[in-house]
């Protein structure tokens, strides 16, 4: 209560009949009623239905009223009080103790907020003067300033020029389905064009992973459009070998996917598909984490090995090999391997991919002075044979051979140990293959292939030279082998060439059978003068070499590899 009126800025007069009943009995007129502030240290006081009563000696305020109003409460003494916010405890008011009555002290006159009133306006308007804040800022100054809006603040008004400068990326939810069994989802992408072509011709790999044991198959591929007659062979191998039918593919919208005969096919088999939305890789985020990890360990491993950049995809199959095998937490630290073919792993098998390796080549010696094994560099496994795939950098041959004697501390193609890469110009210091080419023989089977790599000229005058007799090249083949499809070994006879394909062909899936995970079964005894004399078993092979171009007599020819690593082999076996 107040006895001025100028106290109450928006009075108006009091139409009832209520009176002010004091202490002597007396009855005090109402004459006005209004509303006012009392300023505080932090915020201001709302103080609502003030009755203004001219006769009233004092200025009374009604605690009770104050405190449901303002969400706070007093804390009283005998010295004073304070009032303090109800949530934080923050002190707004403080008070002195005089003559039985608690005083607060009222500034002199009291800021009226009229001068920021004016013409109503709408909501858009104001909107716009603003710079099209966000709703929340926008709320908080109609609150706080008191800003003459017309008609009430609506929260769901949309408005049609946000979007153009406020667009943005929805946030991506973290994927809870899973397939439930093998093939039931399968994430297929394309990998390139790699920025250098490999050995044989390949400048892209599609690579399929399973969503239930994150088992990964990749294929080489010579161009993009190789992508479905590689998948058409690939279905028919894991359907037979798993006995279970694929159900449906996550894919990108390249060209080589949405295609009208890879949608045909799918359509004719009855394979469903979901395409992620254009320019939105995190929709196909399986196999997006894969390229990264595929890539990353293939560089690993050329980057140890020091092997050209040519080698990538001996790189990258050899990765996907070990990552198949190495234990992942999305399968409770299992391996895909373990996971798809419910098989223990055997790791003693493995060896460091680039280093020297001595393939055991007393079969294909033409007399018994020859030496019985040449330097080689290990560039991988072999997924159709049991064994190991050894690189002869003189002859360029590929030998595959399961007895074989590893120094995995030295890396033939690694630089002198007196020059660093950074100040090479690259991290090789020897030139890399330029193709490879094969000799043409009778062939023994789709899954028998394995390529060879030709190494160029430029030989040192104290290296010698290794003639052998003269093959007839074909052109560059096309339907590389070697892949990561689980296997077992189908029956050998002795080693021999294959006819090759044209590197437009695509390549195709091999055989469905798991490989086996050791690499040094007992071998039966074999003639190699006698090719058609013996057949292995399953689980036994011999040496097998597959043979290049040799290099002319009348041409030197340089090996890539420091002669000094290895001893000199003026008797390089030759084939049968």
């Amino acid at each position: 209560m107040t006895a001025d009126p100028t106290s109450l800025p928006h009075a108006q007069p009091y139409t009832g009949t209520d009176t002010i009943v004091v202490g002597n009995g007396n009855q005090l007129a109402i004459t006005h009623i209004g509303h006012t502030q009392l300023t505080g240290l932090h915020k201001s006081l709302e103080l609502n239905e003030v009755l203004c009563v001219p006769t009233i000696q004092k200025k009374l305020i009604f605690i009770r009223r104050v405190c449901r109003d303002n969400d706070c409460f007093f804390e009283l003494d005998a010295n004073g009080f304070c009032v303090k916010d109800n949530k934080t405890g923050t002190v707004l008011l403080t008070g002195s103790s005089s003559d039985g009555l608690y005083h607060i002290q009222i500034a002199s006159h009291i800021t009226c907020k009229i001068a920021f009133y004016g013409e109503r306006t709408t909501q858009d308007v104001w909107h716009a003067r603003l710079g099209h804040p966000s709703h929340s800022v926008f709320s908080t100054l109609l609150n706080k300033y008191h800003l003459p809006l017309d008609g009430a603040l609506l929260s769901n008004k949309h408005c049609h020029i946000c979007p153009l400068g406020k667009s943005c990326r929805l946030p991506f939810e973290y994927r809870k389905f899973h397939a439930q069994s093998p093939l039931a989802l399968l994430h297929l992408d394309l990998w390139g064009p790699a920025p250098v072509s490999s050995n044989f011709g390949y400048r892209y790999y599609l690579f399929i992973v399973d969503d239930n044991t994150w088992f990964t198959w990749l294929y080489p591929l010579a161009k993009k459009s190789d992508v479905l007659t590689t998948f058409i062979p690939f279905k028919k191998m894991v359907e037979n070998r798993f006995s279970s039918k694929i159900q449906q593919l996550q894919i990108d919208g390249g060209g080589e996917f949405t295609s009208r005969l890879f949608m045909n096919f799918l359509s004719d088999h009855g394979i469903s598909h979901q395409i992620s939305c254009p320019y939105t890789p995190q929709q196909n985020g399986v196999v997006e984490r894969k390229h990264r990890h595929i890539v990353e360990m293939g560089l690993y491993l050329l980057v140890q090995s020091r092997l050209p950049s040519s080698f990538w995809v001996e790189a990258f199959s050899t990765a996907v090999f070990l990552i198949n095998r190495l234990p992942t937490p999305q399968l409770n630290n299992l391996s895909p391997y373990e996971k798809l073919l419910h098989r223990p792993l055997d790791y003693k098998f493995l060896k460091s991919f680039g280093c020297a390796c001595f393939p055991h080549m007393v079969p294909y010696n033409k007399h018994k002075l020859s030496f019985k094994s040449i330097p080689c560099v290990f560039i991988g496994y072999d997924d159709h044979y049991k064994g190991y795939r050894c690189l002869d950098p003189f002859s360029g041959r590929i030998y595959i051979s399961r007895n074989v004697t590893f120094d995995e501390i030295s890396f033939p193609y690694k630089q002198p140990q007196n020059t660093s890469p950074l100040h090479s110009g690259g991290l090789h210091s020897i030139p890399p293959p330029d193709q490879a080419t094969l000799t043409t023989q009778p062939d023994l089977g789709p899954s028998t292939y394995s390529p060879q790599i030709q190494i160029p000229d430029s030989l040192p005058n104290n290296t010698p030279q290794s003639p052998s007799p003269s093959t007839t090249s074909s052109s560059l083949p096309g339907s590389f082998s070697h892949n990561t499809t689980p296997q077992a070994i189908s029956s050998l006879s002795d080693p021999r060439t294959l006819s090759p394909t044209s590197p437009s062909s695509s390549p195709s899936p091999k055989s469905t059978h798991p490989p086996s995970e050791s690499a040094s079964p007992s071998p039966k005894s074999t003639n190699p003068q006698s090719p058609n004399s013996t057949t292995l078993s399953p689980y036994t092979t011999s040496s097998h070499m597959l043979f290049t171009n040799p290099p002319s007599e009348s041409t030197p020819h340089s090996s890539p590899i420091d002669p000094s690593m290895f001893p000199n082999s003026p008797d390089t076996p030759n084939p049968p």
